[in-house]
């Protein structure tokens, strides 16, 4: 586990399943002599593997880019509900989706796409947020 700051720890890294570009991928094999479906695949795994989540003791943090990094902050004692997903083919290739509600602008409705041991990752982030909850001392939880 990391220190991400003083007193925060970091609970779980994960990112999206390259197996979810699959279709691009068997395109470009299988139609090698066309071009587009060469560079729309590494175009999309190239946006995966630059795309990771990080959940600490406090945030849910994203982070996205590899020359242009772009970073999103999700505070955990905001989060309403948590919830997960995985249609026939993810279940095949063992990944799902984690759904999270959070009162947080900007992030009403949060998805991480493709997860691997998703059930898992979001029973971690429903635990976590709990225990958030019961750490957070601002002005929200003086209001109600």
């Amino acid at each position: 586990m990391n220190q991400i700051e003083s007193k925060e720890v970091e609970l779980w890294t994960g990112h999206t399943s390259q197996l979810v570009n699959m279709k691009l991928i068997l395109g470009a094999i299988f139609g090698f002599w066309l071009v587009f479906p060469a560079v729309a695949a590494i175009k999309a795994a190239g946006e995966l593997w630059f795309h990771e989540h990080v959940l600490t003791s406090d945030r849910l943090l994203e982070r996205i880019g590899f020359f242009e990094r772009e970073d999103h902050e999700m505070e955990l004692y905001k989060i309403m509900d948590v919830g997960s997903k995985a249609n026939f083919f993810q279940q095949l290739i063992g990944v799902g989706d984690v759904h999270i509600q959070s009162k947080d602008p900007g992030h009403e409705n949060h998805v991480l796409r493709s997860v691997h041991n998703y059930r898992d990752v979001a029973n971690l982030i429903r635990h976590a947020a709990e225990q958030a909850k019961q750490n957070y001392t601002g002005p929200e939880r003086l209001i109600g």
